[in-house]
């Protein structure tokens, strides 16, 4: 994705090889955004990530939580979070979790679709817990914070927690696929440059805005009925459920 490297920088593998670029656009980016918006009267929203957690807690993480993260792109996001809130109180700062939507080939979700729709075995971390989150669903409630001139830490994703692997069953059963070719394997088995919280489910203390998953994945199918055949062909995506 070309706009990527001007807007952010959210590949958490290469952050691991690209640390001085990751900080660059995650937080000394973001942080003279803040600045500049406060000087300017401009409302401010920025997002943030569950990768701040170190996972050790049992359950979700609140808003009040430690942060503590293990890889680079965490680290930038912690230290934007801590660095922006100095610069702007009136900062909106939203985490968030594990995107996934209709339009963008990259995502999990679509990455599935491809793998099954090819009868390729699909390996996803059985013993990685998270919370996702539907693009459509997150900027609604976002930009609806944002005109409310809400301010501080906020977590929103979809309602629910649930593994890697049954996310990519879940899909592949909705999406008219065998479920048996998503096969469970542990994280370390992935052999990822980043290493991940195993629990970086997120709860909100402030209020619960998104639907649940499930809710969320009819969205996502919904959409991608609407999309032209060329686009659901190359999302591996079938056109009825």
């Amino acid at each position: 994705m070309g706009g990527d490297k001007y807007c952010r920088f959210c590949k958490i593998d290469e952050a691991e090889e690209r640390p001085n670029e990751c900080f660059n656009i995650n937080t000394t980016g973001a942080v003279l955004l803040a600045d500049a918006c406060k000087k300017r009267g401009i409302s401010f929203m920025t997002f943030s990530s569950d990768q701040v957690f170190d996972g050790k807690k049992k359950g979700p993480y609140y808003e009040s939580d430690s942060v503590n993260p293990l890889n680079v792109y965490g680290s930038s996001k912690a230290t934007a979070e801590k660095e922006i809130q100095l610069k702007n109180q009136a900062a909106l700062i939203i985490r968030t979790s594990s995107f996934f939507g209709p339009w963008d080939t990259n995502n999990f979700a679509v990455q599935v679709l491809n793998s099954l729709s090819a009868k390729k075995t699909f390996f996803a971390a059985d013993n990685v817990f998270m919370s996702p989150t539907y693009i459509p669903h997150l900027v609604t409630v976002s930009l609806d914070l944002m005109i409310d001139k809400e301010c501080g830490i906020w977590h929103l994703t979809n309602d629910g927690s649930i593994s890697w692997k049954d996310f990519a069953k879940k899909i592949a059963d909705m999406g008219g696929y065998d479920p048996e070719l998503v096969i469970g394997i542990g994280v370390s088995g992935l052999n990822l440059k980043a290493q991940r919280p195993k629990n970086s489910v997120l709860k909100s203390q402030r209020g619960n805005f998104l639907r649940p998953i499930d809710h969320a994945l009819n969205c996502f199918f919904n959409e991608c009925i609407a999309l032209p055949t060329s686009i659901l062909n190359r999302h591996g995506i079938k056109t009825s459920f």
